[in-house]
């Protein structure tokens, strides 16, 4: 369980919900559940404001989330990259990269053997995939979650 004081939480809420939609939007008691079940997660910041996280999950957990049953069904060992945001002011500053940075050494020190996640293709997201392809991730599926809304999963091993 992953505890925030109120003005760390306030921020990750608004920078999530200004990432709408490549990441899923949320209202306060979401977000204090899906903390509950988190247990990766890492903050950017640039004077004091929160510019930039990364949170994940392990399996095993009660989160409702398709894409995470998705991958629960397919992979036992595993850190389900739930979220990534990075305010638009800061992209393509090398966050991202040490973002994952950060997960894959979570997983080394507990002997996670692969990190998987998900990316729009409706709507689309295409900057997401190629930031994902160029960081060694490999496509597993895609899936449809309705009418206007199908994702591509992804998966890379860590080494």
């Amino acid at each position: 369980m992953i505890q925030l004081e109120e003005n760390r939480f306030r921020q990750m809420l608004a920078l999530n919900n200004a990432n709408t939609p490549d990441v899923g939007e949320l209202d306060e008691d979401s977000l204090r559940i899906l903390l509950d079940m988190t247990a990766f997660l890492k903050f950017a910041e640039h004077r004091g404001e929160l510019v930039g996280f990364i949170q994940g999950l392990l399996p095993g957990k009660p989160y409702t989330s398709l894409n995470y049953q998705w991958f629960s069904e397919r992979y036992e060992n595993f850190l389900y990259i739930d979220r990534a945001a990075v305010h638009p002011d800061h992209r393509r500053q090398g966050l991202g990269r040490e973002f994952y940075g950060l997960a894959f050494d979570f997983c080394r020190q507990l002997a996670i053997d692969q990190v998987v996640l998900e990316v729009n293709i409706e709507p689309p997201n295409s900057g997401s995939h190629l930031f994902h392809q160029r960081l060694g991730f490999e496509v597993v599926g895609d899936f449809r979650l309705g009418p206007d809304k199908v994702v591509r999963m992804y998966r890379r091993e860590v080494s």
